[in-house]
């Protein structure tokens, strides 16, 4: 599993992450950050039940707006859909109907005169990808090797360059046949048609335009982390404490170029134009 972080820069995006726990087995002679081979993450999914649910089934709003307030650097659309919900709260969860979206591209209204190869109402959006290779290091700052049973010394980072091509031959960049679409075309475009398939034409599509950029990479001070490791001692995966992992992802001000976007979009291979991935290899987070 890798890790994707992507979202539009000077945006209140949320990262949704997975809650879990780690449950590891004894094990002797670990490091004391190394979870071992036998450590999993459980998921604790929560499903609420909901009576009366008479009111919305999934109906999309008869009015779309235009760009959110404050987004003008990608083409984007508003609307609205009815369907039975809820909100959780701190006092539980409380029921919702009507729901607010905001998404990439251009509205759907009136694309239905453009056919499959009418290429008016297709938006193409630069997708730059930054791979992120995870750094580990010791308390004083110095490259950490983890010690095999042979005695061998492994140096610890985690490298995603190994994994660009599988990604950019993935469904999410290259185009695949999805029944939402009479051409082949990419998965979120495929979603996005199927969510609007009674407004949107044959022509409409929203495609990402990957790219390449540079590798940056975050450097882990031990006390950040834990790890596990493959049987050669390479890192199996990292955990990443969640408030340090967007201290170094994210940057305090606009002249920063410490972080990783910082000093990608100071290097122009980021720009608030784009949809932006930095790529992570077998990155988790965890908080507390």
């Amino acid at each position: 599993m890798r890790w994707i972080v992507s979202g539009l820069r000077d945006a209140a995006v949320p990262l949704v992450m997975a809650v879990g726990m780690l449950l590891a087995n004894p094990a002797s002679a670990l490091e004391p950050d190394e979870l071992d081979a036998g450590a999993t993450l459980t998921m604790h999914p929560r499903t609420m039940h909901m009576a009366g649910e008479t009111a919305g089934g999934g109906v999309l709003g008869s009015h779309y707006a235009g760009a959110v307030l404050g987004v003008d650097t990608l083409t984007n659309f508003s609307g609205y859909f009815y369907n039975p919900g809820a909100v959780p709260g701190n006092f539980g969860d409380f029921p919702q109907y009507t729901w607010q979206y905001s998404m990439v591209g251009r509205s759907p209204v009136g694309t239905s005169s453009h056919g499959d190869s009418d290429d008016g109402a297709v938006t193409r959006v630069r997708a730059p990808i930054v791979p992120v290779i995870v750094d580990l290091r010791n308390f004083d700052g110095s490259p950490r090797y983890y010690t095999r049973a042979d005695g061998v010394k492994v140096r610890m980072i985690l490298d995603p360059t190994k994994y660009l091509a599988q990604a950019l031959q993935s469904p999410i960049f290259t185009p695949t046949q999805f029944s939402s679409s009479w051409r082949r075309t990419q998965y979120t475009d495929a979603v996005q048609r199927a969510e609007f398939a009674n407004v949107a034409g044959p022509g409409w599509h929203t495609l990402l335009q990957p790219m390449v950029m540079a590798t940056r990479t975050m450097v882990l001070v031990r006390g950040t982390y834990q790890f596990s490791v493959n049987a050669d001692g390479t890192l199996r995966y990292v955990l990443v404490d969640s408030g340090v992992f967007g201290s170094l992802l994210f940057p305090p001000t606009s002249a920063d170029t410490s972080t990783v976007m910082g000093a990608a979009e100071h290097a122009g291979d980021v720009k608030t134009t784009d949809l932006s991935t930095f790529f992570f290899a077998d990155t988790y987070l965890y908080d507390s």
